[in-house]
This record gives structure tokens, sequence and C-alpha cells, in this order.
């Protein structure tokens, strides 16, 4: 896909976390973005803010019923 960054998180050889940035209409969007721990969520959320330009907008796309990732702060800075 066109301006996306995809990156994966590989714990003891398996496969711990993945998500996905896009460039969508106004800035990105991350999604899907999924993790075994909050720690490994947290990594990959800041690791692919950082594959966009500085002052991007970013968006989470967060399926309603994760309250865990609703509940948490999160800022691409």
């Amino acid at each position: 896909m066109p301006d996306a960054t995809g990156l994966a998180w590989l714990a003891d050889g398996k496969l711990a976390g993945w998500g996905l940035i896009r460039r969508c209409r106004e800035g990105h969007k991350i999604g899907p973005l999924v993790a075994d721990t909050s720690g490994i969520a947290n990594a990959l959320y800041a690791a692919l803010c950082a594959a966009v330009p500085a002052g991007d907008t970013v968006y989470l796309d967060v399926p309603l019923p994760n309250a865990a990732a609703v509940a948490g702060r999160y800022d691409c800075a």
C-alpha cells in the first residue's frame, strides 16, 4: 500500500504484535494495532508515529470493544 508502514514485534521467535500506519484524507491513521501486551502496543505505536513527518496528525483507529486502548493517552511527540 502506498504511503503506509507496517511493523511487527517478535518475542522468542513468535509474533507478539504488529501494526500499520497509512496516509488518510487528513494526516495518518494507525490501524490495526495488535499486541500481546500494553508495553508492546506502546512501543509499536511510538515506532509507527516516528514513520510520519513531524507535526502530522495521527489518528488511532480503535475498535469500540477495546476499552484499554480507548482509556489510554497516546502522543506522537
